[in-house]
C-alpha cells in the first residue's frame, strides 16, 4: 500500500465512522477487518461501539496524522530547514501560509472560463 493509498484508504474510514449515525448503521462497519485494523493501530483499547465513536475517531484521526506521519513531516521540516526556508516560513507565517495551507475556493463561471 503507498503512502497515498493508505491516506485516502484513512479518509475513507474516517469519514464512513462519520457517518453512522446510528447503531444500525455503525454495526456493520464496527464488523469490517479494515477498521478494525485502522482501530486497533491507533491504539484504541476500548469496544468499537457506536457510543464510542468521537473518541473512536480522534484516536484514528490523531494516530495518522500525528504519529504514523511523524517521520515523513520531520524530514520535510529538515529539508525546509536545508534550504533556510524553516525560519524564513516561521518569521513570515501569515504571508506564505497560502504556500502550504490548503483552502478551498468556490469554483465560479468566471473562474472556470479562465
Amino acid at each position: 500500500m503507498t503512502l497515498q493509498t493508505d491516506i485516502f484508504s484513512m479518509c475513507d474510514i474516517s469519514l464512513q465512522l462519520q457517518r453512522a449515525d446510528n447503531t444500525a448503521t455503525f454495526q456493520p462497519l464496527s464488523q469490517r477487518l479494515d477498521i478494525i485494523e485502522a482501530v486497533s493501530a491507533s491504539g484504541w483499547m476500548g469496544t468499537i461501539s457506536f457510543n464510542q465513536r468521537e473518541a473512536i475517531l480522534q484516536s484514528v484521526v490523531v494516530n495518522e496524522l500525528l504519529f504514523k506521519r511523524r517521520t515523513a513531516i520531520e524530514h520535510f521540516r529538515q529539508g525546509l530547514a536545508t534550504l533556510d526556508l524553516f525560519s524564513l516560513l516561521q518569521s513570515q507565517r501569515q504571508s506564505l501560509k497560502h504556500l502550504l495551507v490548503y483552502q478551498a475556493v468556490p469554483l465560479t463561471l468566471q473562474k472556470s472560463v479562465k
